[in-house]
């Protein structure tokens, strides 16, 4: 069973239970390099590909062996650093594979699991190094119309959102 195929086994078997000791448990039996890697794709916050979603219509190669964990990995670090046209290269990548691949690329592109595990659960479980994102709101407008930055903790990043 490919590494993708096995993921996917893992998350389904993380919805089936509640307890966070069992979702510890069954992490720390899947435990292996190629787990943590897809892991650490998924829930690091500072892994961000710039696409949401897979294009439309994709067809699979069925019978194909997936991809090492290793060059998916390197296809993930290309489509994060070359977005000229990334729904074209994640196209021409995808239908290279069966299903399995799109799905487990689907989770990493969502950042999340969709089964109860954080960030948290999957750092005390298998100690990754994992951190968990957090967002603060830095500043408002006041009723003068300035900008009040006072809840800005530094050093941070910031972006600038304008609603």
């Amino acid at each position: 069973m490919s590494i993708f195929c096995q993921f996917l086994e893992m998350i389904e078997d993380l919805a089936l239970v509640s307890s966070r000791a069992d979702k510890m448990s069954i992490l720390q039996e899947s435990d292996s390099p190629e787990m943590r890697s897809l892991l650490t794709l998924t829930l690091d916050s500072n892994e961000l590909f710039f696409v949401r979603n897979l294009p439309d219509g994709l067809i699979h190669t069925q019978g194909v062996f997936p991809p090492d964990t290793e060059s998916f990995v390197g296809f993930l670090m290309d489509l994060k650093y070359n977005r000229k046209d990334s729904k074209g290269y994640l196209t021409s990548f995808l239908e290279q594979y069966d299903e399995s691949v799109s799905k487990v690329t689907q989770v990493i592109l969502n950042k999340e699991l969709k089964c109860g595990v954080k960030v948290k659960t999957a750092e005390k479980a298998l100690s990754m190094g994992l951190e968990e994102f957090r967002v603060m709101k830095g500043g408002s407008i006041t009723k003068d119309g300035e900008v009040d930055f006072s809840g800005i903790v530094f050093p941070c990043i910031a972006e600038i959102k304008y609603d």
